[in-house]
């Protein structure tokens, strides 16, 4: 019954149904926010400068690291010649208590704090990050070995959270 209205209001068939409902469905989606945008992503970065300002040695290069891991892993590709270029500091890296039990730390928390930039062509420069804190908390009782180990595989995990946020914020920032 609906069908037959449908076919006695749109003369010419098939096609012509097929195109009213085409155009519907880009209206609808023009109407609710979405736009279709012509401009490529950023798909190669050259890594410049990233200043350790920490008290770790090598934190940088562990860094440079993981973040050219995570950017390949992303499909940004890494060249000297790219027109974009990741600036940064790692400023912080710290280790702090959070649960005590006899007197003895057994939780520990582990925060990574940086600001990284995206230097485009025209030297302009724009921030990577809205927040630069990554925190990772482990539990470890026993030896001291066992607390220095999981601190580094701590540092390693914030890293890595660093690095996909970067590289995300790369990939859907505008």
């Amino acid at each position: 019954m609906i069908h037959q209205k449908i076919n006695a209001c749109l003369p010419g068939g098939t096609s012509s149904r097929l195109m009213v409902l085409l155009a519907s469905v880009f209206l609808l989606l023009a109407g609710c926010g979405y736009n279709f945008v012509s401009s490529a992503p950023i798909d190669t970065v050259k890594l410049g400068e990233i200043k350790n300002m920490t008290l770790e040695p090598g934190m940088q290069d562990q860094f440079y690291e993981t973040l050219a891991l995570e950017l390949v892993r992303k499909g940004i590709s890494i060249d000297p010649s790219a027109p974009y270029t990741i600036t940064g500091t790692l400023e912080k890296v710290a280790v702090g208590n959070l649960v005590m039990k006899d007197h003895l730390t057994v939780q520990y928390e582990v925060t990574v704090r940086g600001d990284f930039f995206l230097e485009g062509p025209g030297k302009r420069k724009r921030p990577l990050r809205k927040s630069n804190v990554f925190i990772v908390t482990f539990v470890r009782m026993g030896a001291l070995e066992g607390v220095i180990s999981e601190r580094e595989r701590a540092i390693k995990i914030a890293l890595k959270d660093l690095s996909a946020e970067l590289a995300a914020a790369i990939l859907y920032d505008k």
